[in-house]
C-alpha cells in the first residue's frame, strides 16, 4: 500500500513536470498539469496492463535517465529548469535508437492529447464538434438514409448471411449428417 502511494506520487510528479515541458504554457499558468495527470492515468488504465505498466516504467526510466544527461548535473527530470528539461526532452526525442525514439513520442504524444482534451481547453480553442456532428448526420441520413434502412432491414431480419446450422444438442454430427444418439 505504502509502495503504491509513494509509486503514484512520484509518477504523478514527472508527468506533471512532462505535461508542463511538453505543453503551451497555459498548463502551467491555469495549474492544469494535475488535469492532465488525471488524464493520462485515464488512459493508462484503459490500456492492457503489461502496457499501462511499461509506459509508467518508461516515465520513471526517463525521469531517471535525465541523472546521465551532461547539462543536468546529475538531478532528475523533475528537478531541471524548464530550458535545460526541453533540452533533455529534445535529445531523447531525436535519439537514432528507434524503440527510445518511439516510447519518448508515445508519452509525449499521451501527455499531449491529454491535455488538449481537457473539456476547458477544448472551450478556449473553440473545438465544438457537436453542432458539426448533428449537421452532418442530419445530411448523411438524407442523402443514405434509405440504404442505411435497407441494411438494418436486411441484418436484423435474417435477410444477411446466414450462419451455419447446427446440430441440436441431442444430436451429434458424423460425416457431414446429423446422426440422433
Amino acid at each position: 500500500m505504502l509502495l503504491s502511494f509513494l509509486t503514484e506520487r512520484c509518477h504523478r510528479r514527472i508527468v506533471e513536470r512532462f505535461a508542463e515541458v511538453v505543453c503551451p504554457p497555459e498548463v502551467r499558468a491555469t495549474h492544469r498539469a494535475t488535469d492532465v495527470v488525471v488524464e493520462v492515468n485515464r488512459y493508462l488504465a484503459a490500456f492492457p496492463p503489461h502496457l499501462g505498466l511499461g509506459l509508467r516504467a518508461a516515465f520513471w526510466a526517463f525521469d531517471s535517465g535525465a541523472r546521465i544527461y551532461p547539462p543536468a548535473t546529475g538531478r532528475r527530470f523533475v528537478d531541471l529548469d524548464d530550458i535545460v528539461a526541453a533540452r533533455y526532452l529534445s535529445t531523447v526525442a531525436d535519439c537514432p535508437a528507434p524503440g527510445l525514439h518511439s516510447v519518448v513520442k508515445l508519452m509525449r504524444d499521451l501527455v499531449a492529447m491529454s491535455y488538449y482534451g481537457l473539456p476547458a481547453v477544448k472551450e478556449e480553442l473553440g473545438y465544438r464538434p457537436d453542432p458539426w456532428i448533428a449537421e452532418v448526420s442530419t445530411r448523411r441520413l438524407a442523402t443514405y438514409g434509405e440504404a442505411i434502412h435497407l441494411g438494418e432491414e436486411a441484418v436484423f431480419a435474417g435477410g444477411g448471411p446466414r450462419a451455419p446450422e447446427r446440430p441440436h444438442p441431442g444430436q451429434r454430427r458424423q460425416r457431414g449428417r446429423a446422426h440422433l444418439r
